[in-house]
């Protein structure tokens, strides 16, 4: 092994371990802190090597009022899989004043239950999505009519289809406008009008 690669070696052991001793620490800490939760840390690895530290699932043990706010949470998602943002601030805002949770407590016991439920939350597609339609736009911010259309498709098969596919380009418009993305003109008068109808 050369020297150079010697050096890349050494480099990616010490992130390793690094990584390692962050999560170590991490889930020493929420034991301390957090008596009755059990916490999973997950190391995910993301982009061109890169390592995300997750909390991967928080459960709460016991009843009280964990175990009724989850209850709720499980009943909201009865009709629906799919948690739009005013949904679960709503969820968020009961665990928070009727069940008397903190914020983070509540948020680990939505996130637990819609895990072990299969709920789908609009916050975390349309993070995904805007990661993928970043890659689209590319440095000049512009998005294809075909980028756009198999964009939807993801978004609607990240949701499990609970959500339409009029809702899925509104969705992904709004993410456009939000980052300041343009639509490429298609078409034989390449116009942008397949943007234009969308309506937000």
């Amino acid at each position: 092994m050369n020297r150079k690669g010697t050096e890349q070696y050494r480099s990616q052991m010490g992130m390793t371990n690094l990584v390692r001793a962050v999560v170590e620490g991490f889930t020493r800490w929420c034991e301390d802190n957090y008596a009755g939760v059990k916490t999973i840390i997950s190391c995910v690895r993301m982009g061109a090597g890169a390592a995300e530290l997750m909390a991967a699932e928080e459960t709460v043990r016991g009843g009280g009022d964990a175990r009724r706010f989850a209850d709720l949470v499980k009943v909201n998602g009865l009709g629906r899989r799919f948690i739009d943002r005013a949904q679960e601030r709503r969820l968020l805002e009961e665990g928070v004043t009727r069940f008397n949770l903190s914020l983070d407590e509540a948020r680990g016991v939505l996130r637990a239950v819609a895990e072990d439920s299969g709920f789908v939350f609009e916050s975390e597609s349309g993070r995904r999505i805007q990661q993928l339609m970043s890659r689209h736009a590319g440095k000049r911010g512009l998005i294809s009519r075909s980028q756009f259309r198999r964009t939807a498709e993801v978004l609607r098969d990240f949701s499990e289809n609970s959500i339409s596919e009029g809702e899925a380009r509104r969705q992904l418009k709004r993410i456009m406008m939000d980052n300041g993305w343009r639509p490429r003109r298609a078409g034989m008068l390449r116009s942008r009008r397949w943007y234009r109808v969308i309506e937000v």
